[in-house]
């Protein structure tokens, strides 16, 4: 499932082409959670790196909302 979550992340960085810096922005921040998850914080709850993808996704989607 984290991986999953890397691969999302992962194909939002292309996409900045068409959506600008923020999309780029957004995409590294999901790739470093999901990797952060597979490789070093092997412990802690899938439900946690769930949360934390969401509420990024949520606020860099709300952000390219106001500046659009």
């Amino acid at each position: 499932m984290l991986a999953i979550l890397v691969a999302v992340g992962i194909h939002f960085l292309p996409m900045a082409i068409a959506f600008g810096p923020l999309c780029a922005a957004l995409g590294a921040a999901v790739v470093t959670n999901g990797s952060l998850g597979l490789w070093v914080m092997r412990r802690v709850s899938l439900n946690f790196f769930w949360i934390i993808d969401g509420l990024l996704k949520i606020s860099f989607g709300g952000a390219m909302l106001l500046l659009a």
